[in-house]
């Protein structure tokens, strides 16, 4: 499978969409006009999650806030795929930020976070851009007004997650072990800056996966559930993974960071008919996500359904 490439500032981006979304539903993003360098993300995960001092692991465990779904998530305390018979939880560390410059929510940020604020919060404002813009041609893509799913988002439930991979060999990729498993993602949308090490793979059929590797310039697109939900399956809320090591490029750390964009807590997600897809497709869709029940639910529950999923 060939991931496409699209630009924002396409004269025909609706369309092209159309065809990533109901294909892969992945593609590459270029011209979007977000540098993370420049801004000081890298760095800000470099630094904290390579600081391994008492008082870092003591700020980073106190940022800690399962209520509000911020602050950091410990190595091996998420399990993706909570259907692997793997026990031990994904070989990979996180730190989750919400949008609080633009909501005034109030977060424990550890120290070098607070370094990094500033050009962080920009971040979360060029995201927000990006996915606005981008929803926007997904509502064109279905024939609906350009404001049908932006009305739906206003940043609420949010996340920027800076996430870590840390070395591995390839004989542990050998032993089962995964650094993400298979899973799809929860809200409308994601935007995934990937560093330089490779791993990310999308599943193209049963048992095959494509990888999808970083390239220079581009961000990395997916759709997520609420999207499919909306679209009754016609927009593909694709699984992927991260997988460990397969060479020596790979064992080193690994770093990305991505952008969750989430549909208002209250929102309802309830399958559009100009998607066009029969409702036995929709009961389709829920039965894959593991959801039986065939009453629409709002993007708040949803939400919370798959997080209590995945934690240990």
């Amino acid at each position: 499978m060939t991931i496409p490439t699209i630009s924002l500032r396409s004269t025909n981006l609706a369309q092209e969409v159309y065809e990533a979304c109901t294909t892969s539903g992945f593609f590459y993003l270029e011209d979007h006009d977000i540098d993370a360098e420049k801004l000081g993300a890298w760095r800000a995960s470099q630094e904290l999650f390579l600081d391994e001092t008492k008082e870092a692991i003591m700020q980073k465990n106190d940022s800690i806030d399962r209520e509000g779904h911020t602050g950091y998530t410990a190595l091996m305390h998420e399990k993706l795929d909570p259907s692997s018979p793997i026990k031990v939880g994904d070989l990979k560390e996180s730190f989750y930020i919400s949008p609080n410059a633009l909501f005034g929510k109030k977060q424990r940020l550890p120290g070098i976070i607070q370094q990094y604020q500033e050009g962080l919060e920009r971040l979360d404002a060029d995201c927000i851009r990006v996915c606005l813009v981008l929803l926007q041609a997904f509502a064109q893509a279905l024939k609906l007004d350009p404001d049908h799913f932006a009305s739906k988002h206003h940043a609420e439930d949010d996340r920027l997650r800076l996430i870590h991979y840390p070395p591995a060999s390839v004989a542990e990729g050998e032993s089962g072990s995964i650094r993400a498993g298979s899973h799809s993602d929860y809200g409308s949308l994601t935007l995934l800056f990937q560093k330089t090490v490779s791993g990310l793979q999308v599943q193209t059929g049963t048992d095959m996966w494509a990888d999808v590797p970083p390239k220079p310039g581009c961000l990395v697109v997916n759709v997520g559930d609420a999207m499919e939900f909306w679209s009754a399956g016609l927009f593909r809320s694709t699984q992927h993974r991260v997988v460990m090591p397969r060479n020596e490029a790979e064992a080193v750390s690994r770093f990305s960071i991505a952008y969750f964009c989430h549909p208002d807590s209250q929102a309802l997600l309830e399958p559009l008919t100009k998607a066009g897809s029969a409702a036995d497709d929709w009961k389709a869709v829920l039965q894959r996500k593991g959801i039986h029940a065939l009453e629409p639910m709002t993007g708040g529950q949803h939400l919370s359904s798959r997080l209590r999923s995945t934690g240990l």
